[in-house]
């Protein structure tokens, strides 16, 4: 590469990290929480922590849910599974005034339970998700995609010949040395995946503008129709006439024996009691790019007949890409070891984003450049990001205090979440703390995460792998977290970043 078109590739990566490093911070320390969302929620649900149940009578679930007064004739049963280990029976059915009442059950009893309040992920994913602006706040983040990748590049292009300055960490050279190096080297390990996080994240949203845009000249009925043809046939009208229904088990039970590598998530009755009801059962299998909402098959109550079979599977290469997005973006395909993955790809790229903010702002300060601007963007850099780490672990260390049906809990997790992080954004305005403030930063919200995960393992403790794993496997990763962040916060102690 000649020396000016490097020079120019640096410069614009530099201030292209600049400008758009913050927000990069939000989106993916964010969307790592999305990733592991499920097991957020079983981490907070606590004392309605269930065992996992291997068999359950659906019919009997159905019966309980009729004797609470739920209308079953067009109902959801969501089936339990290794996360959530309720039996959610929702109703359906087009025309009704008043708001839908869905019912939760344990699978073992049919007993109907209140279960408990399950804010705290949603908090922080939905800023990964919508920036909590709708739809329009979708095509935002997808935008940053757009910038994500574009850093990816032009990060690998730039270092293309020098691979041996991306392998290792020099930890006794000062911190500006280990800042640059943990740069390289969450970039040189993390490519292929953060290229396929950012560009999954692209088409999440601008691919739903496209589909939403493009469908009205596809389809006469726009994005409905668009949507329904994605999605399976329409269902079958109603007879008028009465006819006995067989058992849901029995259905269910036939299905599974005829795919026994589909995976149902969830069961819907269609008319049920009437001649021509009808059970689809959705889900997905092992490894497959796609999601329950596209992978359908529906029976006629009546003799069990297959009437369709809705699949991604076997349609043209844009359709199954489209389909795939979510499954890539969100490691829905590959089991607890891409979760993780993945996971650990969304903090690598916080990382990147912040480290990357900090080499900019440092080189500014050795130059003697360092005005206004540079200061502006260093309080941003502090109240917004350090601001959201410490937000996000005081979050998960109230709701390892609060109790889980709290009535007022998931006001309180809001109110925290938010103040806290407005404190935190406040704060740079104060000289001293502007230029201390990484060491505060890390120590405060490395104590919250470690005190957060070591409250939930002495709580739990005496109950077994079976009931409380996935939320020990949570603490674990809280701690070590926590850990890393109170090391550095010590290691800073006489340093000024």
């Amino acid at each position: 590469m000649q020396p000016e078109t490097r020079r120019v590739l640096y410069t614009t990566h530099s201030w292209m990290g600049a400008i758009f490093g913050i927000m990069l911070f939000i989106v993916c320390f964010s969307g790592s929480w999305a990733v592991v969302s499920e097991e957020l929620r079983f981490w907070e649900a606590r004392d309605a922590r269930l065992s996992p149940v291997d068999d359950f009578d659906v019919d009997d679930v159905l019966a309980s849910a009729q004797r609470a007064g739920l209308d079953t004739r067009n109902a959801t049963i969501t089936l339990p599974n290794a996360l959530q280990r309720h039996v959610k029976v929702s109703p359906g059915g087009r025309g009704r005034s008043e708001p839908r009442k869905s019912l939760v059950l344990e699978p073992s009893t049919a007993r109907v339970v209140q279960p408990a309040a399950s804010q705290m992920a949603d908090v922080v994913t939905t800023l990964h998700k919508s920036l909590y602006a709708g739809f329009p706040g979708r095509i935002v983040v997808s935008l940053f995609g757009v910038a994500m990748t574009v850093l990816l590049l032009g990060g690998i292009a730039m270092h293309a010949r020098r691979w041996r300055d991306s392998l290792t960490l020099k930890t006794g050279r000062g911190w500006r040395i280990l800042t640059t190096d943990a740069h390289k080297v969450i970039g040189f390990w993390l490519l292929p995946l953060l290229l396929l996080i950012s560009v999954t994240g692209i088409f999440s949203g601008l691919g739903a503008l496209g589909t939403m845009t493009l469908s009205g000249f596809a389809y006469p009925g726009g994005m409905r129709e668009a949507m329904g043809e994605l999605t399976g046939r329409p269902g079958v009208a109603p007879s008028g006439h009465a006819a006995p229904m067989p058992g849901v088990r029995i259905l269910l039970e036939r299905h599974r024996q005829a795919h026994p590598g589909f995976r149902p998530e969830n069961v819907t009755l269609s008319h049920w009691g009437d001649a021509n009801a009808t059970l689809t059962v959705a889900g997905t299998r092992a490894g497959q790019l796609s999601t329950a909402v596209f992978e359908k098959y529906r029976y006629r109550a009546a003799d069990g007949e297959l009437l369709h079979a809705d699949s991604a599977h076997g349609r043209g290469f844009w359709t199954q890409a489209f389909v795939a997005i979510q499954p890539l973006h969100f490691a829905q395909y590959g089991g607890a070891i891409v979760t993780l993955l993945n996971f650990l790809g969304g903090v690598g790229a916080a990382v990147l984003a912040a480290s990357g903010t900090v080499m900019w702002l440092e080189r500014r300060r050795l130059r003697g450049i360092a005005g206004r601007g540079t200061e502006i963007l260093r309080a941003m850099a502090l109240g917004l990001c350090g601001g959201m780490l410490v937000a996000t672990s005081a979050l998960m260390l109230a709701t390892a205090v609060i109790p889980p049906f709290y009535a007022s809990k998931s006001s309180i997790q809001q109110c925290l979440f938010w103040g806290t992080w407005a404190l935190m954004l406040a704060l740079p305005v104060w000289a001293p703390w502007r230029h201390r403030g990484v060491q505060p930063i890390a120590a405060l919200a490395g104590l919250c995460f470690t005190l957060t995960g070591l409250l939930d393992i002495a709580r739990s403790s005496g109950e077994s792998w079976v009931l409380a794993g996935p939320a020990w496997v949570v603490d674990a990763g809280v701690i070590f977290m926590g850990a890393g962040l109170c090391v550095l916060a010590l290691r800073l102690q006489r340093k000024t970043l």
